[in-house]
């Protein structure tokens, strides 16, 4: 049986990569990382995620959002930042 997977959407740090190591050690996830828009849409266009963990103020994270939710409404996202400007309504979310 194919273990469920996250993709983490993210600038490629320390940070990234510890967390990273973390939940492929302590969960039954894999983890792939992605950098760039292209990358993440063929990573999503390729498999299946339980989760999408994203900075949602990276370059094109809006459009990646948009683009996800279009093909598949009810993917589950965490969305990350340091950022008080969060591209989706709360009641949405909530």
């Amino acid at each position: 049986m194919l273990k469920p997977k996250i993709l983490i959407v993210d600038k490629v740090t320390q940070q990234t990569k510890d967390f990273s190591s973390v939940l492929s050690e302590l969960s039954e996830f894999d983890i792939d990382n992605s950098v760039k828009y292209k990358q993440s849409i063929d990573y999503f266009d390729n498999n299946v995620y339980e989760y999408i963990i994203m900075d949602h103020s990276c370059k094109g994270s809006d459009d990646y959002l948009e683009y996800v939710l279009t093909k598949k409404p009810l993917q589950k996202f965490i969305l990350l930042s340091d950022s008080l400007n969060c591209p989706v309504d709360c009641t949405f979310c909530l």
